[in-house]
């Protein structure tokens, strides 16, 4: 039974992902380094908070993550010892009135030195976004595990600020640095 199962856990990819993986990005945030170990990672020109991208709130009378510019570059440090392997990462937009602020083309990156940035995912074309809406990218495979992930846009829908209501960032466990382990529990005779 027990190299069956490892079998299958090798054989199927799917399986792997669908029994581990989990939003590990945190729907709490109160401020740009709280709560630890988490820290939000953006120049200046931030009007509204970066951490409202991880705060938890989406409804249209809520505060979302507002750049002053068109293009920009927002990220977050999940603390040291704290990798993850990413699968898939959704943006939501709180209010339509505003969709023209809603990042259009992007590179999704993660690094584990903030010097080099490997591009995870890269995206463009992304218009109309009603109120409300999330929509969701997969990665063509599970990345490597990284403790800091960004979102780099090139280009909103036309407007001269840019925002973002929440973020979600859904992976594998991870070991910093290198590929996510397989857990403990699972033992090849």
């Amino acid at each position: 039974m027990t190299k069956r199962l490892a079998a299958i856990v090798w054989g199927s990819a799917f399986w792997v992902l669908w029994a581990f993986q989990s939003d590990f990005a945190p729907h709490n945030m109160t401020s740009d380094t709280a709560p630890p170990p988490y820290v939000m990672l953006v120049d200046s020109g931030e009007y509204f908070p970066a951490y409202h991208m991880f705060d938890g709130l989406t409804g249209v009378s809520d505060t979302p993550f507002v750049y002053l510019s068109p293009s920009g570059t927002v990220g977050i440090d999940l603390g040291a010892g704290n990798c993850k392997s990413l699968y898939s990462y959704s943006l939501t937009n709180n209010d339509a009135a505003y969709a023209v602020r809603v990042p259009k083309d992007w590179t999704f990156q993660g690094s584990n030195t903030l010097s080099g940035w490997t591009t995870l995912d890269t995206v463009t074309g992304q218009t109309a976004w009603g109120t409300g809406e999330n929509r969701s990218f997969t990665l063509s495979i599970p990345s490597a595990a990284f403790r800091y992930f960004r979102i780099n846009w090139s280009a909103n829908n036309g407007g001269g600020e840019s925002q973002i209501a929440e973020m979600t960032l859904v992976g594998l466990p991870g070991t910093c640095p290198g590929l996510f382990p397989l857990p403990n529990s699972l033992v090849v005779q």
